[in-house]
């Protein structure tokens, strides 16, 4: 009997070893960030991002125009969404925060701070 057991608990490790082999073997996928509208990159707390965010929602920015809003402090993943579009920004020596607004279809690609990101909404809904 002991000989059995021996033998099934062999040939279930060996299947769950040719599992783990198996799934770390596979060939990883690069996620590429798809996006339809721009993206407007924030931080929780930050003082222009709420002067940004307290516009969107007075002139109803969102319904007239699509975006997304991805916050950067507290996400680690947008955070490095963020660095990596960044990457293609012209800053000017100006350097790099919040808010950001991305928009591959724009030019410049990168708005930073309160005031370019709100007059490029004004822009694009005719808010006032």
């Amino acid at each position: 009997m002991k000989k059995n057991q021996l033998i099934i608990t062999v040939v279930v490790l060996l299947v769950v070893a040719l599992g783990v082999s198996y799934w770390l073997s596979r060939p990883q996928v690069e996620v590429k960030v798809v996006s339809e509208g721009p993206i407007l990159y924030w931080g929780s707390g930050c003082p222009h991002c709420i002067t940004v965010e307290e516009f969107i929602n007075q002139n109803k920015i969102a319904d007239k125009f699509k975006f997304e809003r991805k916050e950067v402090f507290n996400n680690q993943a947008n955070a490095q969404e963020m660095l990596t579009h960044a990457a293609d920004c012209d800053t000017q020596g100006g350097g790099m925060g919040v808010p950001l607004l991305w928009d591959e279809k724009n030019s410049p690609k990168c708005l930073i701070g309160a005031e370019p990101i709100i007059n490029y909404f004004k822009a694009k809904t005719n808010a006032q």
